[in-house]
């Protein structure tokens, strides 16, 4: 399993918004701040929109943050904002994705891995997050 570049971009965005502390921001400072190619960023915030994440607000002075505290979102809602219902294998969504699920003894393990990792991701708030991202940074000054 690997995530898209799109939702890479995605992370980094809602970190980046959860490191301004409620304050708007614009699509393009963020961009510029995390390296992140502008044309994706309207996609991006359409998705983050969309699951209630960020709040953006259009005009002169519009632009972009999020919609409730760093602490309140998970890295789980920004990577299935963009990325849908994420799993291991194919027959974790969908039993029907896989004539051999019922009586496959593999499943169980993709099963635990899957909860291991989506249980990782709902206990990390973007506030741990911009935290640590500020941190790194600080180092390599």
């Amino acid at each position: 399993m690997e995530f898209s570049t799109k939702t890479e971009y995605g992370v980094r965005a809602a970190i980046d918004l959860a490191q301004c502390r409620g304050e708007q921001t614009t699509f393009q400072a963020i961009a510029e701040r995390q390296d992140i190619p502008p044309k994706f960023m309207p996609q991006i915030m359409r998705d983050l929109a969309k699951a209630r994440l960020v709040v953006t607000t259009r005009g002169f002075r519009g632009g972009v943050k999020l919609a409730r505290s760093p602490q309140e979102i998970t890295l789980l809602a920004v990577i299935e904002a963009i990325e849908g219902p994420i799993a291991v294998y194919r027959c974790l969504i969908a039993l029907s994705a896989c004539p051999r699920a019922p009586h496959c003894s593999v499943r169980p393990v993709w099963m635990r891995g899957q909860e291991a990792m989506l249980s990782v991701f709902e206990r990390t708030p973007l506030s741990e997050l911009a935290r640590d991202s500020k941190a790194q940074r600080g180092r390599r000054s």
